[in-house]
């Protein structure tokens, strides 16, 4: 876990012990208002509370209209949201 200027850094193991320390950092971030880059190179598991906070992370922004923007996101990551959220639209940055 890593953030520095509004990057944040996901473990290769984001499991549900994770959760709780990834809300304190998007919580932080968002009440910056300011846009958030998710690095998910390296995610090889995801427990489906973290992804559930993802998400809801990901919506409050598209709310206040910043952007959430996702760095390239390993190839399980893609598989986790091609699973759960169907064809929707992440933004990605390679």
């Amino acid at each position: 876990m890593d953030i520095n200027k509004n990057r944040i850094i996901l473990p290769s193991i984001a499991d549900s012990s994770y959760a709780y320390q990834l809300f304190e950092l998007l919580t932080k971030s968002f009440k910056k208002n300011e846009p958030i880059e998710i690095d998910a190179s390296s995610v090889e598991k995801i427990s489906g509370i973290t992804f559930q906070l993802i998400l809801s992370a990901v919506k409050s922004y598209k709310q206040i209209n910043q952007p959430f923007v996702f760095i390239t996101p390993s190839d399980y990551f893609l598989e986790v949201c091609d699973l759960l959220m169907g064809n929707q639209n992440i933004l990605i940055k390679e």
